[in-house]
């Protein structure tokens, strides 16, 4: 069965991280959405039941679908792989539904990206992967078994192999002639500043860090907030989707450390303003593979060149 031809383009987009996941590949994701008519992209996302009416009354993503399972609180990421045929069915009948006729899938998540592989194979639909990461170069036991056997079909499959940065991309090129690799960089909501803002107000310096902590980029993180927050005339305020608690295991949660969590992009624009000096903490080493470290690329960049503030990266 294939989705009727159409001249118009229509793609659905899955994607495992959506509003409201506190995540950059959610950010990416809307981004990508604004940048876009509603008539040229339909968004599938994952969503949990619990948070199902608050997520129906939201008219940021099209549609959800919910396989999350878990066994205490654990497993959630290996125990959805049991509604596969359910989610394949759910996201085929979305694009007929839809007129789709292309089909992107984010990465990171296997699932959704053999999800997307399954629904373009059934609707004999093009294939339009997005990798935000490496995939099997970054696997590790079971999982890159897997990985060594999903990649090659959908490499093979894919019309076109969208990046998230050149640096992907001229990997990718590299370990894979023939396949068309393309860099799809991710969209900003982006306001210029009405000039470079290199003063320092009076009392303490005031420091932004931004965005997720995590093993890209966990070493480099450490490093500048201890050397920063050991200074009391330095104050370091964080907005992120991590937990206080991710920073307090490494002892960086001090008198000087002001946790705000994550917040709009209006109250980022504020306190970007309020603070004088930016922080980019870019990992060269750590738990993931050596061309995660060498290819990845800080979300958060884009709108900290934009701030019109100093950046200590």
């Amino acid at each position: 069965m294939s989705v009727e031809n159409k001249s118009f383009v229509r793609a659905l987009l899955i994607s495992w991280a959506v509003y409201p996941d506190k995540t950059a590949t959610s950010i990416i994701v809307e981004n990508l959405r604004s940048q876009l008519p509603s008539s040229k992209l339909v968004i599938v996302g994952e969503g949990n039941k619990r948070d199902s009416i608050t997520l129906e009354k939201n008219n940021q993503v099209d549609y959800y679908v919910y396989p999350r399972i878990s066994i205490r609180g654990r497993g959630e990421r290996f125990l959805k792989w049991i509604y596969t045929h359910k989610v394949i069915k759910q996201i085929k009948q979305i694009a007929i539904e839809n007129n789709c006729n292309r089909i992107i899938v984010s990465f990171p998540d296997d699932f959704y990206l053999y999800v997307g592989y399954k629904v373009s194979v059934k609707l004999n639909i093009p294939l339009y992967p997005w990798f935000h990461n490496t995939y099997l170069e970054n696997t590790k036991g079971i999982k890159r078994l897997m990985a060594g056997i999903l990649q090659p079909k959908i490499l093979r499959r894919s019309e076109k192999v969208f990046t998230i940065s050149e640096g992907l991309t001229m990997f990718y090129e590299k370990k894979y002639p023939g396949i068309n690799f393309i860099t799809l960089q991710h969209g900003f909501e982006i306001q210029y500043p009405t000039k470079l803002d290199l003063s320092i107000r009076r009392g303490k310096v005031k420091f932004l860090y931004s965005g997720s902590l995590n093993m890209s980029c966990e070493d480099a993180t450490v490093r500048l907030l201890t050397i920063i927050l050991s200074n009391s005339n330095y104050e370091v305020h964080v907005t992120t989707g991590n937990s206080i608690m991710d920073f307090e295991k490494f002892g960086l949660v001090k008198n000087n450390f002001i946790y705000h969590g994550f917040i709009s992009k209006e109250k980022f624009r504020q306190l970007q303003s309020e603070c004088d000096i930016m922080l980019l903490a870019h990992g060269f080493s750590g738990g993931r593979s050596q061309i995660e470290y060498d290819t990845i690329f800080p979300t958060r960049l884009i709108p900290l060149l934009y701030s019109g503030k100093p950046i200590i990266a």
